[in-house]
């Protein structure tokens, strides 16, 4: 299914957010995060730089600087796939082709060995099922999850309440999310591997 129309109006929907109204969001999905034993737990968490009026991840990270959990930011690389890098408090950060904050060095992380990945999403649903910005990266780099029995890292989808649709249309290559979170709740799914080969 093409679901262009709905990002666009998703996407439309985030943009016209008040400044109040984000930061209220990203507090509260901070809150909920904040909240969960695999968080207090862990120890290496893949994040991401919000754009277009994405969950926030400033007071996050700042929260995992503090408390000696090391931070990973995607780094986008040809051919639609990315690297998760470092991001310490003195790093240098840069625009990447979407006009989204990434890191400036090149140092690539087995993102296999961490303990979860904050991902970001334009819609979701009931399922765990999501839609990204339709270029397919976290698809692409956590496919090994769709074709072993890995179970790491944790993948938790975060957004906005009024992100979820139902249903969504899945492709046996799309990856689900072990959880997703928003400014309401925490829900937590039960993964169904598709076992593709790509």
């Amino acid at each position: 299914m093409d679901y262009k129309d709905l990002r666009l109006q998703i996407c439309q929907q985030r943009k016209i957010l008040s400044k109040t109204e984000l930061t209220a969001h990203s507090h509260e999905v901070f809150k909920n995060l904040l909240s969960l034993p695999e968080f207090q737990n862990a120890h290496s968490i893949g994040a991401y730089m919000a754009a277009n009026g994405e969950i926030e991840t400033t007071e996050l990270i700042e929260y995992c600087w503090q408390n000696q959990k090391k931070i990973y930011l995607p780094k986008l690389l040809a051919n639609f796939k990315m690297q998760f890098c470092e991001y310490s408090p003195d790093d240098t950060l840069v625009e990447n082709r979407y006009k989204v904050l990434e890191p400036s060095h090149m140092q690539p992380e087995d993102s296999t060995k961490f303990d979860l990945v904050l991902v970001p999403m334009v819609a979701f649903d009931d399922k765990g099922h999501r839609i990204g910005m339709g270029a397919g990266y976290y698809d692409r780099h956590f496919e090994y999850m769709n074709t072993t029995d890995s179970n790491k890292p944790l993948l938790i989808g975060i957004g906005h309440s009024f992100q979820k649709i139902n249903p969504i249309v899945t492709q046996p290559w799309d990856v689900n999310m072990h959880m997703i979170i928003t400014e309401l709740n925490v829900t937590r799914f039960k993964i169904t591997k598709f076992k593709i080969k790509r």
